[in-house]
Protein backbone atom coordinates (compact mmCIF):
# COMPACT_ATOMS: atom_id res chain seq x y z
CA UNK A 1 0.00 0.00 0.00
CA UNK A 2 1.61 3.27 -1.25
CA UNK A 3 0.33 6.50 0.08
CA UNK A 4 0.93 9.35 -2.31
CA UNK A 5 2.71 12.93 -0.55
CA UNK A 6 -0.91 14.74 -1.49
CA UNK A 7 -2.91 11.70 0.45
CA UNK A 8 -0.89 12.17 3.45
CA UNK A 9 -1.15 15.68 3.58
CA UNK A 10 -4.88 15.43 3.20
CA UNK A 11 -5.00 13.26 6.46
CA UNK A 12 -2.72 15.89 8.39
CA UNK A 13 -5.21 18.60 7.39
CA UNK A 14 -8.18 16.89 8.16
CA UNK A 15 -6.53 15.56 11.68
CA UNK A 16 -5.18 19.18 12.51
CA UNK A 17 -8.49 20.60 12.91
CA UNK A 18 -9.42 18.95 15.81
CA UNK A 19 -8.32 20.86 18.81
CA UNK A 20 -7.19 17.77 21.24
CA UNK A 21 -5.23 17.02 18.36
CA UNK A 22 -3.17 19.94 18.30
CA UNK A 23 -2.59 19.70 22.12
CA UNK A 24 -1.67 16.51 21.95
CA UNK A 25 0.86 17.34 19.54
CA UNK A 26 2.24 20.06 21.70
CA UNK A 27 2.30 18.40 24.53
CA UNK A 28 3.66 15.39 23.30
CA UNK A 29 6.10 17.88 21.93
CA UNK A 30 7.25 19.68 25.27
CA UNK A 31 7.54 16.02 27.03
CA UNK A 32 9.99 15.21 24.44
CA UNK A 33 11.99 18.38 24.66
CA UNK A 34 12.20 17.63 28.64
CA UNK A 35 12.78 13.88 28.26
CA UNK A 36 15.40 14.68 25.56
CA UNK A 37 17.28 17.82 27.44
CA UNK A 38 17.56 16.13 30.65
CA UNK A 39 19.28 12.52 29.29
CA UNK A 40 21.70 15.43 27.09
CA UNK A 41 22.40 16.95 30.33
CA UNK A 42 22.96 13.57 32.38
CA UNK A 43 25.78 12.70 29.30
CA UNK A 44 27.70 15.60 29.79
CA UNK A 45 27.82 14.94 33.28
CA UNK A 46 28.05 11.03 33.71
CA UNK A 47 29.20 10.29 30.10
CA UNK A 48 26.81 7.39 28.17
CA UNK A 49 25.67 5.82 32.16
CA UNK A 50 23.89 9.41 32.42
CA UNK A 51 22.39 9.29 29.12
CA UNK A 52 20.50 6.44 30.66
CA UNK A 53 19.92 7.58 33.70
CA UNK A 54 19.09 11.58 32.30
CA UNK A 55 16.40 9.38 29.95
CA UNK A 56 14.77 8.00 32.81
CA UNK A 57 14.50 10.72 34.62
CA UNK A 58 13.86 12.71 32.28
CA UNK A 59 11.00 10.78 30.59
CA UNK A 60 9.66 10.33 34.41
CA UNK A 61 9.70 14.45 34.71
CA UNK A 62 7.90 14.44 31.44
CA UNK A 63 5.70 12.30 32.20
CA UNK A 64 4.45 14.09 35.20
CA UNK A 65 4.20 16.99 34.10
CA UNK A 66 1.79 16.18 31.45
CA UNK A 67 -0.41 14.57 33.46
CA UNK A 68 -3.84 15.22 32.25
CA UNK A 69 -3.05 17.75 30.37
CA UNK A 70 -3.63 15.58 27.01
CA UNK A 71 -4.87 12.30 25.51
CA UNK A 72 -3.45 9.82 22.73
CA UNK A 73 -3.76 10.13 19.32
CA UNK A 74 -5.77 6.85 18.81
CA UNK A 75 -7.89 8.19 21.75
CA UNK A 76 -8.72 11.46 20.17
CA UNK A 77 -9.51 9.90 17.17
CA UNK A 78 -11.99 7.20 18.27
CA UNK A 79 -13.69 10.00 20.24
CA UNK A 80 -12.88 13.57 19.79
CA UNK A 81 -12.98 13.42 16.27
CA UNK A 82 -16.63 14.53 14.22
CA UNK A 83 -17.82 11.72 11.91
CA UNK A 84 -17.60 13.58 8.85
CA UNK A 85 -13.83 14.09 9.40
CA UNK A 86 -13.54 10.48 10.12
CA UNK A 87 -15.03 9.71 7.16
CA UNK A 88 -12.69 12.01 4.98
CA UNK A 89 -9.78 10.59 7.19
CA UNK A 90 -10.45 6.89 5.93
CA UNK A 91 -11.15 8.21 2.41
CA UNK A 92 -7.72 9.81 2.38
CA UNK A 93 -6.04 6.60 3.45
CA UNK A 94 -7.78 4.27 1.07
CA UNK A 95 -7.02 6.24 -1.86
CA UNK A 96 -4.34 6.59 -1.72
CA UNK A 97 -3.59 2.72 -0.77
CA UNK A 98 -4.96 1.91 -4.15
CA UNK A 99 -2.35 3.62 -5.83
CA UNK A 100 -4.56 5.14 -8.58
CA UNK A 101 -2.51 7.76 -9.00
CA UNK A 102 0.83 6.60 -10.59
CA UNK A 103 2.59 5.64 -7.14
CA UNK A 104 3.42 2.21 -7.80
Amino acid sequence: MVLAYNDIMELLRVLSEDRNLRVTVTESGKGALVAGGVAGLGGLVLGPIGLAVGGTVGGCLAAYMGQGKFKPLALVIMEDIKDEQRVQMVNAVVVGGEGTRGDR
